[in-house]
């Protein structure tokens, strides 16, 4: 369940005081500290970290990659002028 879809439904807005001020619901700390997330297990937790771990060094490499792209086809295309 996204964040928007969980701070919509019934087992949020039910534990929240309905009293509202400019349209923003007022939650208390301590209405806050009583509610329940819904988190996997610490294991799946570790897998998900590590994926995103992973999956940004890749992000890193692939536009690093992109920029050496892009420099060597700068070269190219001013070699190719030159040439002409």
């Amino acid at each position: 369940m996204t964040a928007t879809c969980w701070l919509q439904s019934d087992l949020f807005v039910g534990t929240i005081d309905p009293g509202r001020s400019n349209g923003v619901p007022h939650i208390s700390t301590k209405q806050v500290a009583g509610l329940v997330f819904a988190l996997p297990p610490l294991a799946e937790q570790v897998r998900i970290v590590a994926r995103v771990e992973a999956l940004r060094r890749l992000c890193a490499d692939l536009r690093q990659r992109l920029s050496a792209g892009q420099a060597t086809q700068a070269r190219l295309a001013e070699a190719l002028l030159q040439a002409a």
